[in-house]
């Protein structure tokens, strides 16, 4: 999914334990300025979000801003800072409101988002 925003796109991919690595060294490779972690399940759906912990989040000490996003913003936020990530980091609940905004600062920007989060965004996100 992508959204076409002033000439630029903003893509969409999915994230899990198992691609997490992939979808970040592709990422760095095409040059991202901003990521957009977008995971918005509920508290009862904790055990689909439990791999954040076993990942490492710090190959995007590069990545100009990063924004903690959905229901779980602050469960992505405190991992980032573990992995000493802080000085780049926003928070966000709603996300139309935050792609609306980061689309006008005319950057190049991914949104990672859950299998179980993409389905709030179908209705935005233009395919």
């Amino acid at each position: 999914m992508s959204k076409i925003i002033n000439g630029d796109t903003m893509s969409v991919e999915i994230i899990d334990e198992n691609n997490f690595e992939e979808i970040i060294t592709n990422a760095l490779k095409d040059k991202i300025e901003n990521i957009i972690l977008f995971i918005d399940e509920e508290v009862t759906m904790i055990d689909k979000i439990s791999w954040i912990w076993g990942v490492s989040f710090s190959t995007l000490k590069n990545i100009n801003k990063i924004y903690c996003c959905g229901k779980r913003n602050r469960d992505i936020f405190l991992k980032l800072k573990l992995d000493n990530l802080e000085n780049n980091i926003f928070l966000e609940q709603d996300y139309k409101k935050l792609i609306d905004n980061v689309s006008k600062e005319s950057s190049i920007t991914k949104i990672i988002t859950s299998n179980w989060s993409k389905d709030k965004l179908k209705d935005y996100i233009i395919k």
